[in-house]
């Protein structure tokens, strides 16, 4: 989250984030609970889903789109726990 404070703006610095942090649980309700590598795994579990499922299952050319070694891909699947769902989509 990037929270810009300024001068003179009259507002407290935790006055501000309590306010961006307001405005992020109502568009996210879930946020207040979950924790940041819970948001982050996530995050990476959906772009390598997706990106297998645009290549129909293919290892190399899903880490081609997403920028990353296959071998990288390969040690996101297994330490994600995504292997049932990579089985799902080939």
């Amino acid at each position: 989250m990037i929270v810009w404070l300024r001068q003179g703006a009259g507002r407290h610095p935790s006055v501000v984030l309590e306010q961006r942090r307001l405005r992020l649980e109502e568009q996210w309700p879930g946020l207040a609970a979950a924790r940041y590598h819970n948001i982050l795994n996530h995050t990476k579990k959906t772009l390598v889903l997706s990106a297998l499922d645009e290549t129909n299952g293919n290892y190399v050319e899903a880490a081609r789109l997403l920028g990353t070694h296959p071998m990288y891909s390969h040690q996101l699947i297994r330490n994600l726990s995504l292997k049932s769902d990579v089985k799902r989509l080939g």
